[in-house]
């Protein structure tokens, strides 16, 4: 699994795995965005700047990764 940004965009790459629900918080702990991915690549476009804290679920696997968001 690989999770990184690029422009104002998430990139999730799951290789293969299936039925993967991503959580997205801000850095007052306010979620905004959750989504389910069912794809091995996902652009997910985020309208925030800042520090984001990543959720990846997995069916009892939990990945999670800190990011910063750049305009």
């Amino acid at each position: 699994v690989k999770i990184y940004t690029k422009e104002q965009n998430i990139i999730v790459e799951l290789n293969n795995i299936n039925n993967a629900e991503i959580e997205i918080y801000n850095a007052l702990g306010q979620r905004i965005i959750n989504k389910k991915l069912n794809k091995n690549y996902n652009i997910i476009p985020i309208d925030y700047e800042g520090l984001i804290f990543v959720k990846l679920t997995n069916n009892n696997t939990i990945s999670d990764v800190k990011l910063i968001i750049k305009q």
